[in-house]
Formats: C-alpha cells, sequence, structure tokens
C-alpha cells in the first residue's frame, strides 16, 4: 500500500502567509497607538487573519484612495461621513466618493448622489438623515430632532414680491406679473437641472413628457426642453420620441443597485 508524501513546501509557504498577515495586524495596531486613534476602532475594523482592512478613521478625516471600490452609493457617503464626523452637502460626499475610488460616466454625478441618498433616507431605520441642505448620520442626533427632520417639507421658500409703493399721481394700472420665461430665468440653472433629474428618476421605467416636466419645474416648455436638453447631453437621460423623455439605461441600472 503506497502513502503520499506531504508537500512540505506548501506547508512552509501557507504558515508564512498567515504569519505575514498577523504582522501586519500587528503594525496596524502599534500605528493606531502612536496616533492616538486606538479608542476609534471596532471589533470588525481589526483583521484576525489573512487581511489588511483597517478602520478609515485612522487616516486623520482622510479618505483613503479607494476605499469605496465595491461600495454603493449610500454604503460609501455613510463609511465617509463616519470619517469626517461632520454634515456633508450632496457636492462633498459625491467629490468624496470619487476622491476614493467610485467612478461615474455621468456629467451630473452630483444629481444621482442627491437622488439616489434622497431614495435611501426614506427606508425603514435609513441610517442617513437629511437636515437642511447637508446629509448626516442618524446616530448623531436625538429622536425629537430626526422627526424635526423629517416634518419639514423640501419645498423651496417663495420669493416675496415687492410692494408698491404710494405715488402723488393718480394709481397706474397693476402691473402684470412677470412671463414664466423671466421667473425661470431667476432660477440657477443648476438646481433646475437637479430638480430634473430628480422628477425623472421618480419614476425612471416611465416616459415623461416635456410639458409634465415644464408643469413640474414651472417654466414655460422652452426652459424645460433647454434643461432636458442638458440632462441628455450629460447621459443621464435620453429622449425617446419628440417630447418624451426617460432616464437613462445606465443610469436606471445604478439606481437599481441602490433600492
Amino acid at each position: 500500500m503506497s502513502t503520499q508524501s506531504l508537500d512540505y513546501a506548501a506547508i512552509i509557504a501557507d504558515l508564512e502567509a498567515k504569519k505575514a498577515a498577523i504582522e501586519g495586524t500587528i503594525a496596524s495596531l502599534r500605528s493606531a497607538m502612536a496616533m492616538g486613534t486606538l479608542g476609534a476602532f471596532n471589533v470588525g475594523d481589526v483583521p484576525m487573519s489573512g487581511g489588511s482592512t483597517t478602520s478609515p478613521s485612522i487616516y486623520g478625516n482622510e479618505v483613503p484612495a479607494g476605499a469605496f471600490l465595491g461600495k454603493s452609493i449610500p454604503e460609501a457617503a455613510r463609511i465617509y461621513l463616519e470619517i469626517v464626523k461632520k454634515k456633508q452637502t450632496s457636492r462633498e460626499i459625491a467629490e468624496a466618493l470619487q476622491k476614493g475610488g467610485m467612478e461615474s460616466s455621468s456629467g451630473n454625478f452630483i444629481g444621482i448622489v442627491h437622488a439616489v441618498l434622497d431614495r435611501a433616507r426614506k427606508g425603514t431605520n435609513a441610517s442617513i438623515v437629511k437636515l437642511g441642505t447637508q446629509w448626516g448620520l442618524a446616530g448623531w442626533y436625538p429622536k425629537g430632532i430626526l422627526n424635526n427632520a423629517a416634518s419639514v417639507p423640501s419645498k423651496k421658500p417663495k420669493k416675496k414680491g415687492k410692494k408698491a409703493t404710494k405715488a402723488s399721481k393718480p394709481a397706474a394700472p397693476l402691473a402684470l406679473p412677470a412671463p414664466t420665461a423671466l421667473v425661470e430665468s431667476a432660477e440657477p440653472k443648476e438646481r433646475a437641472i437637479d430638480r430634473a433629474l430628480q422628477y425623472l428618476q421618480a419614476k425612471p421605467l416611465a416616459e415623461h413628457s416635456l410639458a409634465d416636466v415644464a408643469r413640474f419645474l414651472q417654466m414655460g416648455e422652452k426652459g424645460a426642453r433647454l434643461t432636458l436638453g442638458k440632462i441628455v447631453k450629460a447621459g443621464d437621460a435620453r429622449m425617446t420620441a419628440p417630447g418624451m423623455y426617460t432616464v437613462e439605461p445606465s443610469v436606471l441600472a445604478a439606481l437599481k443597485a441602490v433600492s
């Protein structure tokens, strides 16, 4: 009866790999102790074998390169907020996610991040909350503040018109309201684009008419067509027929991935 000899070279290589992993863990802990950040570690942050996953908190509130590879937008945003430990705007979060390795071919990545986080905060037991124009973590605030933040409507304040001054001469006829085209020019273009993109992404599988988008943006169809044209040019939406628009398939796939 023949016996198979042991592959001692393979056994030694396996033991050396485990030894290197343990030494790497020890080096990470020593580095954390030297920087005084060991208390920021969670149990799951310390690799017990064969890994090198160190908590991002030891990097002095800086986003490590590649920290968000393979992460969804809500998950990466939560990790980033835990690193900086303060509220951030959609723009700041989007820039940090791209700095941490998250890639996007969209020309309006900020709008996508805003829309995805807005959907995520409405979920059950959401960890991300919105306070005004900034995002934070639910664990930072008491329930009273979170309830107030959830009850605040997202409507934008109405602009107050100038009061008519009294004239000594007979009162002139009342001025007619400004045309829609003049009203929409006062609204920043970037804000109109974000609102239009959110409207399309609210029902990403549906086709939306130019008239419906214009009604939602409270502007004329000419202004709405220009806004939608910029979204189409950025690659976030496409025109399925004259005057009909829907979400670009690549953006739709990204939304499904985080839903």
